[in-house]
């Protein structure tokens, strides 16, 4: 324990990112197994700790987490960190979607001083005092974020033709195109395409086409500095293939962002071309 809080604090002054600490922590604190029982609470409770010193929400592993959450403790068993990583920034994300979205539902107002209060709280509120024009910048790592991809899906298109297009005979062709963004059934809020709109799309040519698609839009009905992203596979039934929407807001740094968003596309794109695969 003495080594792992030495560890702890040389990462903290090394500025180790929060979601890679949290991930380490408690996976190492499961691993030494100080008490005979409640390790598994105490580490969930470490790693909240510092998400809430980072500003973020405390780790709450689901039911529907679990399965996923007991895999990734056993890859990092064998030295793999990234899985564990990846669902506490799924962690957070959600977390976050459910905060903007309670933020949403207002007090209800019965008189007019409330009404004015309520207001004042939609004028001044957590952004009290910030430039609009800082939101932009939610809109600017977006756009790069849409070059990875689009990068990443013309990787994807050259190994597609290469594998299946040329050699099985089967009359199967890939190629980007252009298609108008149609929202998956199940989001956990409404795309806003008026103040932010781009995708990326992978075409499957062959009766029924399909195509796999990348696509980013604002969130919220006024544009707040938060952008959604979602890979699709669309062609009949528009189906989410990411397992929680990627979420860009105006004050994270791009390296950072960058580096959630390459493995949850790649993530997100595996379940889009098994969907695929599925619908053969």
């Amino acid at each position: 324990m003495q080594r792992l809080l030495e560890m702890h604090e040389r990462h903290e002054k090394s500025g180790v990112p929060i979601e890679v600490e949290a991930a380490w922590i408690h996976h190492r604190f499961t691993q030494i197994h100080p008490y005979q029982d409640g390790n598994g609470r105490v580490a969930r409770a470490l790693a909240s700790l510092g998400f809430i010193r980072a500003g973020w929400f405390p780790v709450v592993v689901t039911r529907d987490d679990r399965a996923r959450y007991i895999d990734a403790l056993e890859v990092a068993d064998e030295g793999e960190l990234r899985s564990l990583v990846s669902l506490f920034v799924d962690v957070q994300k959600r977390a976050l979607f459910q905060a903007t979205q309670a933020a949403a539902d207002v007090q209800q107002v019965h008189t007019v001083d409330e009404a004015i209060a309520a207001l004042k709280r939609v004028l001044a509120g957590p952004a009290r005092g910030l430039d609009p024009t800082v939101w932009l910048k939610a809109k600017d790592n977006a756009d790069l974020l849409m070059e990875v991809a689009e990068e990443r899906l013309k990787e994807i298109t050259k190994s597609l033709t290469a594998e299946i297009g040329k050699t099985t005979g089967i009359g199967f062709s890939f190629m980007p195109i252009t298609v108008t963004f149609s929202a998956p059934d199940k989001l956990p809020y409404k795309p806003n395409t008026d103040d932010y709109s781009r995708n990326k799309t992978l075409s499957i040519s062959r009766e029924p086409s399909k195509w796999i698609q990348v696509n980013a839009h604002a969130i919220g009905s006024k544009f707040r500095g938060l952008i959604g992203i979602q890979v699709v596979l669309g062609g009949g039934r528009t189906i989410s293939a990411s397992a929680d929407p990627f979420q860009v807001n105006y004050a994270e740094a791009y390296p950072n962002l960058e580096r959630r968003f390459r493995v949850w596309l790649e993530e997100s794109l595996v379940n889009a071309l098994t969907l695929w695969r599925k619908s053969l």
